[in-house]
């Protein structure tokens, strides 16, 4: 995922339910840089006194915890809900390359693995990128013509919409219509699909070449305009996974933000919701 082999242990029915579902396609040969273990059924191990803790940050329904113990990135994750209650607790190191992951209450794989995938897998995945010249964003990406077209922008800007207008045209592919990946490797941008989104039929584990980054926006007809330098990094600082909690993690994050705003062509695109925009990439913008 994003570029990065990991090797996750866990419980015989864990790994089947893997298997079975969007993160199959993920799976890899290639030797693992992050090495997780998963307790599925051992129930939560506290190995930090969280008495007296505050959350550094929160939202909706959920509450984390980050800080750092005896050299250990440690995570905690609750839900504020009634309905379907979970903990999950991390402990890493501080490079986040190998850590454990324990659950309260003991949750069946199919929790688990929602729970891990959506709250915490993600989390993860942004620190260990931020210090590799990489990145989580908010976006839609689509291949076409084996080249990466991120599509931006806050809730309800038309992110799944554009990834349906995308999505079984020829010659394109759907990589993720809510969250991807983008690294910088060798002086070259590439753009990578993630197994979490808000339509599983729009996930692909490909990765391309990065092309071109719209920030978008429904209109009443189509329309584009290019991004400045700035406007363009300071449109891309809204858009990353709100799950840093490293400095060098987030430092390696600005420099990047930086870097795309400089080397890829970004746009303003105002578009209708039919595949009248398809075209108008196509043929007025590339």
């Amino acid at each position: 995922m994003g570029g990065i082999t990991a090797c996750i242990t866990a419980d015989e029915d864990l790994q089947r339910i893997v298997a079975d579902t969007v993160y199959g396609q993920f799976f890899s040969e290639q030797r693992p840089q992050v090495s997780i273990c998963l307790h599925g059924r051992e129930g939560i191990k506290q190995q930090t006194d969280e008495q007296g803790l505050k959350p550094e940050f929160s939202f909706a329904h959920f509450q984390r915890h980050v800080w750092q113990a005896a050299g250990k990135q440690v995570l905690s994750i609750r839900s504020g809900t009634a309905l379907a209650p979970f903990h999950l607790y991390t402990i890493f190191d501080n490079d986040f390359r190998t850590g454990e992951v324990y659950s309260a209450p003991s949750t069946g794989a199919n929790t688990l693995l929602y729970h891990v995938g959506h709250f915490w897998f993600s989390m993860l995945l942004a620190n260990f990128l931020g210090r590799q010249r990489g990145m989580l964003l908010h976006a839609c990406g689509v291949s076409v013509a084996e080249r990466g077209l991120v599509f931006a922008g806050p809730s309800g800007s038309g992110k799944s919409t554009m990834a349906r207008l995308w999505h079984n045209l020829p010659g394109a592919r759907v990589l993720n219509d809510d969250m991807l990946a983008i690294r910088k490797l060798d002086g070259r941008y590439r753009l990578y699909g993630l197994p979490w989104s808000g339509n599983k039929e729009w996930v692909s584990a490909t990765d391309v070449p990065l092309d071109s980054i719209f920030f978008i926006q429904p209109a009443p007809r189509n329309r584009h305009t290019v991004k400045g330098e700035t406007h363009a990094a300071k449109d891309l600082l809204l858009q990353p996974f709100l799950g840093l909690c490293d400095r060098i993690a987030l430092e390696g994050v600005l420099d990047l933000v930086s870097a795309l705003a400089q080397d890829v062509p970004c746009y303003e695109l105002g578009f209708t919701p039919d595949r009248s925009v398809v075209d108008y990439i196509r043929d007025e913008i590339k």
